[in-house]
């Protein structure tokens, strides 16, 4: 085995391949709005990508997992795999902006997100494929790059 004493690695922004389309679209199994549990507020805020995320998992996947493998990933759907992204975005925006309270975070995250897929589309819902409504979408999918500068929140 070989060892290097000056190891590099690179992130590559914008640089996500995108294979299905129509992409984004809203799961589904999400939730849809608005909830008599909850008042009747109005969710989602926004969409964040959540279907097939390839994430860490703590022990072998398949048939016959190895349980001597200690790097395993499993993808994942889910509430659980839509929420580190949206942490993630809030993560940038805190540092570039750090006097902005939650309140102004959440601005910016509502109203920088995108209402229209890859190809310029409305967002469809995989559920009947017709164009997702408010109460499926909110806002629409989370634009990183958009929330950093707003403009307005």
């Amino acid at each position: 085995m070989m060892s290097n004493s000056t190891p590099t690695a690179a992130i590559k922004f914008n640089y996500a391949q995108y294979g299905f389309r129509p992409s984004p679209a809203v799961a589904s199994f999400s939730s849809r709005g608005p909830s008599e549990m909850n008042g009747d507020i109005l969710k989602p805020d926004v969409l964040a990508p959540g279907v097939n995320i390839l994430a860490a998992w703590p022990s072998g996947v398949g048939p016959n997992p190895n349980p001597f493998i200690l790097k395993n990933f499993n993808y994942e759907s889910g509430t659980s795999m839509a929420a580190p992204h949206v942490s993630g975005i809030i993560a940038l925006i805190k540092y570039k902006h750090k006097q902005w309270s939650p309140a102004a975070i959440q601005s910016a995250i509502i109203t920088s997100a995108k209402e229209l897929d890859l190809d310029g589309n409305p967002i469809k819902d995989e559920a009947d494929n017709k164009t997702a409504g408010v109460y499926t979408t909110g806002a629409g999918q989370v634009n990183p790059a958009g929330a950093m500068d707003p403009g307005f929140i």
